[in-house]
């Protein structure tokens, strides 16, 4: 809303200024959320809400496709198994609103077009690394692969972090 996200603010129906959750993300995140913000904040949750669940179940598809489980029945196995191993994590990112699936899913991104698009896979490395800093532990294991990806990522995690939010 043209503020500093930074500062402490209260967001009504959810927190008063005594119990405000901050705002922890780079600046990158924040230019994401524009479109968000020019909704009503409950309306602007449920959003996210529902765009979370679509961004889980597009992370359980591209990692089925990226191990290569093509057969149904141990597909849905995989689903399954997996949504009850992390079901405490995902419960978390339900409920708070966390952007770690997103992040996951612009990681799985990168890996997908690691071979067929070094662009395209730059980008999905470089917002993922722009959202939350933690994935940049990837790239020297990408550099071992192509030098070349990791300088596009660096690039790209550059124009994210700096030029994008420059900018607004």
């Amino acid at each position: 809303n043209g503020t500093n996200p930074y500062a402490p603010m209260a967001v009504t129906p959810y927190n008063t200024i005594e119990n405000y959750r901050p705002f922890i993300y780079p600046l990158f995140v924040a230019w994401l959320w524009i479109p968000f913000a020019l909704l009503p904040p409950l309306m602007a949750s449920f959003l996210w809400y529902f765009l979370s669940v679509i961004i889980f179940f597009k992370v359980l598809r591209l990692l089925a496709k990226l191990l290569k489980l093509d057969d149904e029945r141990p597909r849905l196995l995989f689903y399954g198994s997996l949504t009850l191993l992390f079901v405490s994590v995902l419960q978390s990112d339900f409920m708070y609103g966390q952007w770690n699936l997103l992040v996951l899913l612009l990681l799985l991104l990168g890996v997908e077009y690691l071979e067929k698009s070094p662009i395209k896979s730059a980008l999905g490395f470089g917002a993922a690394i722009s959202a939350k800093l933690m994935p940049i532990v990837l790239l020297p294991i990408i550099a071992l692969r192509s030098i070349r990806i990791s300088i596009m990522i660096i690039v790209s995690i550059i124009v994210f972090t700096v030029a994008v939010p420059f900018l607004i």
